[in-house]
């Protein structure tokens, strides 16, 4: 089993070397970096991936995943999306810089739409999305897809892998949503990274989703919650089986590392934009991931894996 450990729980923002060091000091094999957005994809240069692969190698570190949220891939507009292309390529480049195979795809909600940080979600009397007006939703589907099929065609070209993340809202948001891209010609290599906390938030059986897109899997970001909003748990403090999941993870054969994604587990550094502080108390933090690999380490004991 490779851990693997996501490095925004750590601090929401870059720079990320902190991040990366505390990562390598817990006994973590793996690590992932995550780009959200075009202004987030300047920090990737040619000179900050080449010292960030030489802090990796130094701490026999490799990086697992690199999670890439693109502006304008859903855009009704076709200039915005053609950009989105143009910045994917970008993110080609810092993958094969920073020594990873397996780029994720990051959510893309209808028509660009905003989606309000979730954790606000329990105590709101009223929940939706602003819809823009004369948005064709049925085409802009279509445009999505043409926009993540040259994704796909960029990764194949370069010797890549794509995992399209799950995420609440977005084109991919379920387990019938993903298996409906999957299914499109010019997408039969592209994958999944399999969010726990985030497919079990939006009403779905976790391990359900695993038996359904099985193979599919390419990588999986382990967190737990309560269901009522996507908060990023250890597991065990929520409402997950985990003892179901790491089962369902080996029935259908995934040997890919496993990323915890504890973005809100006690000490992590959670999105300025919901109002909280963006770099994590490291000291709690690494504390929720020792407890995180102990918890999983007894499961994978108990169920004889």
């Amino acid at each position: 089993m490779v851990y693997s450990a996501a490095a925004w729980a750590f601090d929401w923002e870059p720079p990320c070397v902190d991040a990366i060091n505390a990562i390598a000091g817990l006994g973590f094999q793996g690590v992932e970096l995550r780009i959200q957005g075009r202004e987030e994809l300047k920090y990737y240069n040619d000179e900050t991936n080449k010292s960030l692969r030489a802090l990796m190698d130094s701490k026999d570190l490799r990086l697992t995943n690199l999670n890439f949220t693109p502006e304008g891939a859903s855009s009704p507009i076709a200039e915005e999306r053609a950009l989105a292309v143009k910045d994917f390529e970008t993110v080609i480049t810092a993958a094969t810089q920073l020594g990873t195979q397996l780029i994720t795809l990051g959510p893309s909600y209808p028509g660009e739409m905003t989606c309000v940080d979730e954790h606000y979600r329990p105590s709101m009397q009223v929940w939706n999305m602003d819809i823009p007006d004369g948005l064709d939703l049925v085409k802009n589907y279509e445009e999505y897809l043409d926009t993540v099929k040259s994704f796909a065609s960029l990764c194949r070209e370069h010797g890549l892998k794509l995992a399209i993340e799950t995420v609440p809202y977005a084109w991919a948001r379920n387990t019938d949503a993903v298996l409906r891209l999957l299914e499109q010609p010019g997408l039969e290599d592209v994958g999944v990274t399999y969010d726990v906390a985030n497919i079990s938030m939006i009403g779905e059986v976790a391990e359900i989703f695993v038996y359904r897109v099985n193979s599919r899997i390419y990588n999986v970001q382990m967190a737990d919650n309560h269901g009522a909003n996507n908060v990023h748990w250890r597991p065990g403090k929520g409402k997950n089986d985990f003892n179901a999941i790491v089962c369902a993870l080996h029935d259908v054969g995934y040997e890919g590392p496993v990323c915890l994604e504890l973005s809100d587990a006690e000490g992590a550094g959670r999105s300025p934009r919901g109002l909280y502080n963006p770099h994590g108390d490291y000291e709690k933090l690494c504390r929720s991931h020792r407890l995180a690999v102990a918890e999983l380490e007894r499961i994978y004991c108990e169920e004889g894996l």
